[in-house]
């Protein structure tokens, strides 16, 4: 789902770019609803799986979610 990211220093840990490959069409498909709460958790537990496997030793504080130069989301980490 993810093709590459960039982590950015903040005060308080970093912030983990993710970049969507544009050509999940599970994803891309979905731009334009809301994404309802089961898609949010499924997303979230995406993310929180390529942490543990690319950045597990760096505080990720936040995470965006962009799909080319576009922002598509952003979310705390807990």
């Amino acid at each position: 789902m993810f093709e590459r990211h960039e982590l950015i220093p903040e005060d308080d840990g970093y912030v983990l770019v993710l970049y969507v490959r544009s050509y999940v069409e599970e994803f891309s498909t979905q731009l334009d609803e809301p994404m309802d709460e089961r898609n949010t958790r499924l997303l979230k537990a995406k993310i929180k799986r390529y942490i543990r496997e690319h950045v597990p030793d760096i505080r990720i504080v936040r995470v965006k979610i962009m799909m080319g130069s576009i922002l598509l989301g952003s979310l705390t980490i807990k």
